[in-house]
């Protein structure tokens, strides 16, 4: 039940993801480093999630600036790590990690899950308010999810 769930759910966030992705490209020559660094973030946040779920080290660091040219296919690409997580998922299971400032902690795998939409979510949320200051207009269409 939880697999279904989280699985539409991730879906519904990487097609949120690439609609960014794909107006963010339409700006490609007019982004802010602010900018980048947002988008980065929710490719970078994913990973970390991701890595602390399948108890790995993470590739990147939350405030690594990722190549525009590479971000829709890390967006899939975490995404499809997430939902493979998914396959062999315990909501159960209380997962050990160390959080941004070196601290151990232990949630469970549930958890995680949320905390990782949520991430996306808000840094989805900062990209809407940088580019509402800089004028630009951009809607994101759920009839397309």
């Amino acid at each position: 039940m939880f697999q279904a769930f989280y699985t539409d759910i991730l879906q519904r966030d990487l097609a949120f993801n690439l609609q960014w992705a794909d107006f963010l490209e339409t700006k490609e020559d007019e982004l802010t480093d602010e900018i980048r660094l947002t988008a980065s973030k929710i490719i970078n946040s994913h990973h970390i999630w991701n890595c602390r779920l399948r108890k790995l080290v993470p590739e990147s660091d939350l405030t690594d600036v990722m190549p525009q040219l590479h971000w829709k296919q890390l967006l899939q690409a975490n995404s499809r790590d997430t939902i493979t997580y998914l396959d062999d998922f315990s909501f159960e299971e209380k997962i050990r990690f160390h959080d941004s400032e070196g601290v151990q902690l232990e949630q469970l795998s549930v958890d995680l899950l949320f905390q990782l939409l949520q991430d996306n979510a808000f840094y989805r949320g900062q990209l809407a308010l940088l580019i509402s200051k800089i004028g630009w207009d951009f809607q994101i269409s759920l009839l397309s999810i």
